[in-house]
């Protein structure tokens, strides 16, 4: 992961719409280049709100892993608005970045990514998260857009482009008399402040199933999983509700404005946020549809089980952010990993692969690899056996019994 941005945004997100048509044009793909926060193109902040900008290209013609020769863009923004929180902005491997300087009072950043040896190897999910970055906002009134400028993807000869469009990012910034919104462990967008663990001696095995390997996670009504693919504050609490031994509310019951009666999430959300296991903002919103990131995941998944100490040593996980007792305690366990810079990335949006493999370690659930090589599963033509997750996925969307033998999870056969 290299870094991307530097910079700016100001707050109400409001999308537009750009095309971009020139000789040479390939329409047999379509692509949009798309910047968003919290899952929106718009969004309404106080000065001072660190928000998550993540950089998503979307093929929306077809869905499927498929390769590109080459990708570029430049992201625009008003430094005026906005300050780059120093070491949050992250980019998918091979992407390569260059500040280009203000232009017309605005900076822009170019970013490139090219297949130099034109074997089309390197594989792109339809719904590709390119990179995020975080950024202050120091505007104290107004709007500001974050567009993207120049943005092309080439074409395997690198001669012609494919047709592109591009979704922007708005934000406006809020009046101080207004009621900002911080969330707790489990949402995402401005920096939460957690609150204490519900259970102060909670024991995992007690609170969720561990012994019943049904599927907890499906793929889509396409046949895909898309394990790029981010997840919400939703359907993260969808898929603990449905690991819950015990789905009674809790004593803590409290309404959102923002979780409508009849929402498909309603009954999780609600429940699970009873119990103490999410919070909602100090607005009175849960904000179900925004990604989770990496932190507030492991906070989520840490307040299943008592909290240990296990010296983390993240760069970038201090002992004054936030999540750092919840992340400590689930790196002690195994359930996290850091990246091989040492870094964890806590503010980056947690993926579904990514989902799959902290919960299968908290289920204590192990893939029986013979088994499932041997072909009698539900796969996914999105999740290769060459995946680092295949194996993870596979335990967690093939209901199987299965015996313990010498520590090893044996399959007995799908159920």
């Amino acid at each position: 992961m290299k870094k991307i941005i530097s910079g700016v945004l100001a707050v109400l997100l409001v999308f537009s719409v750009a095309g971009i048509a020139f000789a040479g044009e390939d329409t047999s793909r379509v692509y949009s280049f798309e910047l968003t926060t919290d899952g929106a193109f718009s969004k309404t902040v106080q000065t001072g709100t660190v928000i998550t900008v993540a950089f998503t290209l979307r093929r929306t013609d077809a869905a499927g892993d498929h390769s590109i020769y080459a990708m570029q863009n430049e992201i625009k923004y008003n430094p005026s608005f906005f300050e780059l929180v120093p070491g949050s902005e992250v980019t998918a491997a091979d992407i390569v970045t260059r500040d280009i300087a203000l232009i017309d009072g605005n900076r822009e950043f170019y970013m490139n990514f090219v297949s130099f040896d034109r074997n089309n190897d390197t594989l792109w999910s339809s719904d590709f998260l390119v990179g995020t970055v975080q950024f202050k906002v120091i505007a104290t009134t107004g709007n500001s857009v974050i567009s993207n400028e120049n943005y092309s993807v080439f074409t395997k000869t690198g001669m012609d482009k494919y047709t592109a469009t591009a979704r922007n990012l708005t934000i406006t910034v809020q009046s101080q008399t207004g009621s900002g919104g911080t969330g707790g462990g489990g949402g995402g967008g401005t920096t939460p402040t957690p609150t204490p663990n519900p259970n102060p001696n909670p024991i995992v095995g007690d609170i969720l199933d561990t012994a019943n390997h049904f599927a907890y996670m499906q793929g889509n009504d396409k046949g895909d999983f898309s394990p790029d693919k981010p997840m919400t504050r939703a359907e993260a609490a969808q898929m603990f509700y449905n690991l819950l031994k015990d789905k009674s509310m809790g004593t803590n019951a409290s309404g959102f404005s923002d979780v409508l009666s009849g929402a498909w999430y309603e009954t999780a959300v609600r429940t699970v946020a009873s119990r103490g296991f999410v919070t909602g903002y100090t607005d009175g919103t849960f904000k179900p549809n925004a990604n989770i990131t990496r932190a507030e995941f492991a906070t989520l998944a840490a307040r299943f089980d008592n909290l240990s100490s296990g010296g983390m040593s993240f760069s970038d996980v201090t002992q004054s952010h936030w999540a750092y007792s919840y992340i400590d305690s689930a790196a002690a366990k195994g359930w996290i990993n850091g990246y091989t810079d040492g870094t964890f990335r806590p503010e980056r949006t947690i993926t579904r692969a990514e989902v799959v493999k902290i919960v299968n370690s908290v289920l204590s659930r192990v893939p029986d690899r013979s088994y499932i090589d041997s072909g009698n599963v539900r796969s996914f033509p999105d999740v290769q056996k060459d995946h680092w997750a295949y194996y993870e996925i596979m335990e967690c969307t093939n209901a199987h019994g299965y015996n313990v033998s010498n520590g090893n999870e044996i399959w007995t056969g799908l159920v």
